[in-house]
């Protein structure tokens, strides 16, 4: 067998990362395509500093003096890509490319398969066949919008409703990711979360049939087994 690549894509807010969660529990290799984006553009000391500011402006910069330490306005990160569609396409798609050289480097010739997490998988221009199969998680959008006010609430990053309104306008829309993907799940609040791991691993047998493998035993199972020993 050699690498296959499964892709997970869904709007901001629909709980992808809990579904990868779940897959990474079982064993499996996955890939966080915007932790891997935020690790390489603002945590390598500056290596694509130049590219950024080309791309987006000198603006995105603060400097502490007293650290000499480049910090990131993420803020006006966020504000650029919602208003400006030519900067953020040509961003979007600098990253995606940096992203995914980074995670060939990672992959180091893997033999089995590989789940990659990316809110803009599609926009990225990754469906391109790369991806064996690409799943969207998704949920209604005013599902989401509160979802991520919830999340900002917590002081995780907040976000104000005009930013997350704008962000989800930034990408393809709901209906169009799922069109774009090869299989859908729905994951909206009427969705018991303790039943998300039997969800995801009926789907992911489709392609991997050892997924069972990782299922905990029922009752009748145990028994049975313990007959036949």
């Amino acid at each position: 067998m050699s690498t296959t690549f499964i892709g997970f894509t869904g709007p901001l807010g629909c709980g992808k990362s809990t579904f990868i969660q779940i897959v990474e529990s079982w064993g499996r290799k996955v890939f966080r395509a915007d932790d891997i984006a935020k690790e390489l553009l603002y945590q390598s000391g500056g290596k694509y500093d130049d590219k950024l500011a080309e791309l987006l402006g000198t603006d995105i910069f603060t400097h502490d003096p007293a650290s000499g330490k480049v910090n990131y306005n993420t803020k006006m990160i966020r504000h650029i890509i919602i208003h400006d569609e030519s900067v953020r396409k040509r961003f979007w798609k600098f990253t995606a490319d940096i992203v995914w050289s980074e995670i060939m480097k990672r992959t180091n010739n893997y033999d089995g398969f590989i789940y990659v997490e990316s809110a803009i998988l599609h926009e990225a221009g990754w469906n391109d066949g790369r991806f064996k199969h690409v799943v969207c998680i998704w949920c209604k959008r005013e599902t989401t919008v509160e979802r991520l006010l919830n999340n900002s609430r917590n002081g995780n990053d907040p976000l104000s409703r005009y930013e997350i309104q704008g962000l989800l306008d930034a990408q393809l829309s709901v209906d169009e990711k799922r069109a774009r993907s090869d299989f859908c799940l729905y994951n909206g609040d009427d969705v018991r979360q303790e039943e998300l791991p039997e969800y995801l691993r009926n789907l992911i047998s489709f392609w991997d049939s050892t997924i069972f493998k990782t299922r905990p035993l029922y009752e009748s199972e145990k028994n049975e087994q313990s007959s036949l020993a």
